[in-house]
């Protein structure tokens, strides 16, 4: 008995070679997935060898035409008709914030009412000051809304400046489309009064040479 326990104590003694080491069964965790993880080195050559796994690459080459627009361009006439009928409506709307209630047709149907009460007007100038009448006096009503409903003296005090700013240049685009809209008349009441110069006689040609 006891040199069968002596027998048994030098086998388990006896290291093993790597050629009859047990493989290692790889741990569970409690999500009964295997924990395993890659090795270091393999790692970092995977990361640094400058190759693309199949997930990380571009499922299109970077010259593809997929990415390209599928429609063409508009053409150039037609651009210019919406910046001239939706351009100014979008930016008025983004400089109110108030586009989560008026969008941008509301807007233009807006400015065509002005522009109808205002005498249609055709020539480009007085179509942009009357636009930036329209943009003026809402601001300004905003900017007095924001005063009424700030906090504090100091608050109020900006919101108002801001306002009575805003309110004067106002005033001043008014009086520039009064006198813009004048001027094309003061032209011909001072071409209808103002009689054509008088050509006296011609003096004689010795006369301008001796």
């Amino acid at each position: 008995m006891p040199a069968t326990i002596e027998a048994d104590k030098q086998l388990t003694a006896t290291p093993q070679s790597k050629e009859h080491a047990p493989t290692p069964v790889p741990r569970r965790d409690s999500t009964s997935r295997l924990a395993y993880s890659p090795p270091v080195a393999d790692e970092d050559a995977r990361l640094f060898s400058g190759e693309k796994t199949q997930k990380d690459a571009s499922p299109h080459p970077a010259n593809s035409t997929a990415a390209r627009p599928s429609g063409a361009p508009l053409p150039v006439q037609r651009q210019a008709g919406t910046i001239d009928r939706a351009l100014f409506p979008s930016m008025l709307a983004s400089a109110l914030r108030l586009d989560q209630y008026f969008d941008v047709k509301g807007y233009r149907a807006f400015l065509d009412r002005i522009f109808a009460d205002a005498g249609s007007p055709s020539d480009p100038v007085e179509v942009m000051l009357l636009e930036q009448l329209v943009l003026a006096h809402l601001r300004a009503g905003q900017l007095q809304a924001q005063a009424g409903m700030a906090e504090g003296l100091e608050a109020v005090r900006l919101y108002n400046a801001a306002a009575a700013r805003l309110l004067a240049e106002f005033r001043k685009t008014a009086l520039a489309l009064k006198s813009y809209r004048e001027a094309p008349a003061r032209r011909d009441r001072a071409g209808a009064e103002t009689p054509p110069p008088q050509r006296g006689p011609s003096a004689p040609l010795d006369s301008l040479v001796g």
